[in-house]
């Protein structure tokens, strides 16, 4: 083998090696963006899932009154949020092999159709309902529990047509249950109707808060 033989080969390993290394950098990105959205799917169905356990172990008067109220609340928030009157936030209690099942679904006034919540991925609806849901069984357990919810980063996933009036709602939220609602959010429209902002900039080493009043 001679020199320049030897050098080409070097040089084609050297190519090799960086494409290898490229790919890599590639799928480590996607498993990573696999990664978040699946403990974001995770985290949503965890809030479905404490919400069934809650009802399940409340008496059947309690149980009325309570479903009865997250479905209302539920459903004034996707309506408003989406503006569409004809969809409906269903609690149904089913008795599935001895046991009961709780499904959460939507009512489709017009489609007189139900679809479910955990099976469907519902995009930004699912988001909204999950965050409701959690604001409102926070409301509703006793004894009650005090102090301020934090929400961090909620409605990545909505639509930015319906993030301003997400946000209105949850501001709407706060002032009629008298709940203080911290949102930590990068999005502009979500925390648009917030009553006060702050916001954190870092600069070199150092940390600067700017802090206004709606």
């Amino acid at each position: 083998m001679d020199l320049k033989e030897y050098r080409d080969k070097v040089a084609f390993a050297e190519r090799k090696l960086q494409q290898l290394i490229g790919q890599k950098v590639v799928l480590k990105s996607q498993y990573d963006a696999n990664c978040k959205t699946i403990k974001e799917s995770e985290k949503k169905n965890s809030v479905f899932l404490k919400t069934s356990a809650l009802l399940q172990q409340v008496s059947n008067k309690t149980r009325e009154q309570s479903i009865t109220k997250i479905e209302e609340i539920v459903t004034q928030a996707i309506q408003e949020v989406y503006g569409d009157k004809d969809i409906k936030f269903k609690i149904i209690f089913e008795n599935k092999r001895n046991a009961v099942a709780v499904e959460f679904k939507l009512w489709d006034e017009k489609l007189q159709n139900h679809v479910n919540l955990i099976r469907a991925e519902a995009g930004g609806i699912k988001n909204i309902i999950s965050t409701i849901l959690r604001l409102v069984v926070i409301d509703l357990y006793h004894p009650r529990i005090t102090g301020p919810v934090v929400l961090d980063e909620i409605g990545v996933h909505i639509s930015q047509e319906y993030q301003e009036r997400f946000g209105k709602f949850l501001e709407q939220y706060s002032f009629l249950t008298g709940r203080q609602i911290i949102l930590v959010s990068h999005i502009d429209k979500v925390k648009k109707h917030a009553n006060r902002t702050i916001r954190l900039k870092r600069i070199n080493t150092d940390s600067e808060i700017d802090d206004k009043e709606a």
